[in-house]
């Protein structure tokens, strides 16, 4: 049967490496995996595919396949060509147009009679609290949702308030800046309103 799961929460709490936890165990299985980010995704260091490079199980598999797409044509086309038994979507907050949640849920609806796993991963809200893209349709979509609350507040780092907010730190107004630095981990107590909120697309 066909199985979606969303992970989201906010930067530094471990999405990606959650969900590459998942893929390692399907590995084992023999599973034919699909692994995709979105072109906006242009980070060298810290991204879905250099953590791939580094883990023990995903690391050498062969049934592993991984994509940059930057729309959804050019996903469909990874689809077919991999047929993957798993697909998994990261920083999927970057994706741009209605048409993914609608190849999500064919994707779905094909597969429903199969052993097939969608799993999307993406930041649930932007720094200024809101939510960010087409993540609260995904999140819709998915049988499962887990919003990990693992990182710390870089501000007060107290245990009792988990960091689940983004915090913009360069002062910039820009929705999308790709990479960690611009940002930091805070709870709700300790997260201010960047200045100029940016229009929602």
């Amino acid at each position: 049967m066909a199985y979606a799961l969303v992970v989201a929460s906010g930067m530094f709490s471990g999405k990606t490496e959650f969900a590459l936890a998942k893929l390692g165990s399907a590995s084992h299985a023999g599973k034919n995996i699909l692994v995709v980010k979105s072109k906006t995704d242009n980070r060298k260091i810290r991204d879905v595919f250099a953590l791939i490079k580094e883990h023990k199980d995903l690391a050498k598999y062969k049934k592993l396949h991984t994509g940059v797409v930057s729309s959804v044509k050019e996903l469909k086309a990874l689809v077919r060509q991999h047929n993957p038994d798993i697909l998994l979507i990261d920083e999927a907050q970057f994706l741009k147009g209605r048409g993914y949640v609608r190849y999500f849920r064919q994707l779905m609806e094909i597969n429903k009679a199969n052993n097939f796993m969608l799993m999307i991963v993406g930041l649930d809200m932007d720094a200024w609290g809101r939510p960010f893209g087409l993540m609260p349709f995904f999140m819709a979509l998915a049988d499962d949702v887990d919003k990990l609350k693992t990182a710390f507040c870089a501000i007060c780092r107290d245990d009792k308030y988990r960091a689940v907010m983004t915090q913009k730190i360069t002062g910039s107004t820009e929705q999308i800046e790709v990479g960690d630095k611009p940002y930091q981990p805070v709870c709700r107590r300790c997260h201010t309103m960047p200045p100029n909120e940016p229009t929602p697309e």
